[in-house]
């Protein structure tokens, strides 16, 4: 490290920061400092204050995006050349930038997305995609690419979609979201060659799934419907309790695997339609009268391992010590007795 890199060793650890290939950003509280890989400052620019997506730094391998304030106006600086390339305007403001490997940016703002590429050390801008209407400054977008596709997911308030933007030029598809879904905030991205976003139910606080597809693959409304045995029963069962009942879940697959999947997604269906919530929300309880118990029976010719064996106890478990939820009107606790059968599929 050169002299000039004590002042990389002396810079305090603040957030945000950007560490890139060959440089690194990092900020103060009224700051935005790139340093070189010698630890030397190259650039610097005041930090505004920021709210919501505006006043946010936006950072891809070949360009860094800085705010001149809550307005429209960036600096955008070549990482490469280690210059500033001028101010320009955004609608809004900048919600996500993704790097494709080309060497290209993809800009999404408040109107649609652009792609930047610097071309013999000038920018050529081409526009992608516009939206139907303009988002606003509480959306939050997720982006990344494969290698077939750039994907857009955005979180509108209750609206959620999913943009793909073909990398060979074919028009773009959007999908929206299933009501009954929305946007967690789990892993999402490509990954080990597969596609993943994480979702939750709307109304049921801890039920969570993945959506997992290959580039290859074109998503539709049916890709959000669960992967769930089609032979699954539930009854009230009687109780010690007066005027009280339980549940008995019966479900049969040729799987074990799905089976018990599917009886996971039916528990916690009726957990939070006969519990109280953590967080009060007392108006969704549809069943008052539960008294906690519920009877599982796993029909399948599979054998269970034993992490799936103790799967559903455990499931239980974490909603009742962790999650503290508890059968409304109730002082009773949730309890789960679980039996496996074997079952030859017709």
């Amino acid at each position: 490290m050169t002299p000039k890199g004590e002042e990389l060793y002396r810079a305090p650890y603040q957030h945000p920061v950007y560490i890139g290939d060959c440089h690194l950003a990092l900020s103060s509280d009224t700051e935005w400092r790139v340093f070189d890989m010698k630890g030397e400052v190259v650039f610097s620019i005041i930090r505004p204050r920021s709210d919501r997506n505006r006043g946010e730094a936006r950072f891809s391998k070949p360009l860094f995006f800085f705010p001149l304030g809550l307005g429209e106006e960036y600096e955008v600086y070549d990482v490469e050349r280690e210059r500033a390339t001028g101010v320009r305007r955004f609608n809004g403001a900048i919600l996500a930038v993704l790097d494709l490997s080309d060497s290209s940016v993809l800009v999404a703002d408040y109107v649609g997305i652009q792609r930047f590429q610097i071309v013999n050390g000038e920018f050529e801008i081409s526009p992608m995609y516009v939206f139907e209407s303009p988002v606003s400054e509480e959306t939050r977008v997720l982006a990344w690419v494969d290698d077939r596709n750039a994907y857009f997911a955005f979180d509108i308030y209750e609206a959620q979609s999913l943009l793909t933007l073909p990398l060979n030029g074919e028009p773009v598809q959007r999908l929206l979201f299933p009501a009954e879904w929305r946007m967690d905030d789990g892993d999402y991205g490509f990954k080990e060659g597969f596609n993943i976003l994480s979702l939750a139910r709307r109304y049921h606080t801890f039920d969570r799934a993945k959506l997992i597809w290959a580039p290859e693959e074109t998503l539709s409304q049916a890709s959000f419907y669960l992967d769930m045995s089609n032979d699954i029963e539930i009854e009230q069962t009687a109780s010690a309790v007066k005027g009280k009942h339980g549940y008995c879940i019966r479900v049969k697959d040729k799987s074990v695997n799905k089976a018990i999947r599917s009886a996971a997604s039916e528990l916690s269906r009726l957990i939070h339609e006969t519990c109280d919530h953590p967080l009060g929300w007392e108006g969704n309880i549809l069943d008052k009268k539960f008294d906690g118990k519920f009877h599982v029976e796993i029909h399948s010719p599979d054998k269970p391992s034993e992490f799936e064996r103790e799967y559903l106890v455990n499931f239980v478990a974490e909603f009742r010590d962790n999650l503290y939820f508890k059968p409304a009107k109730s002082k009773a606790s949730l309890a789960v007795e679980v039996v496996w059968k074997e079952w030859k599929a017709a």
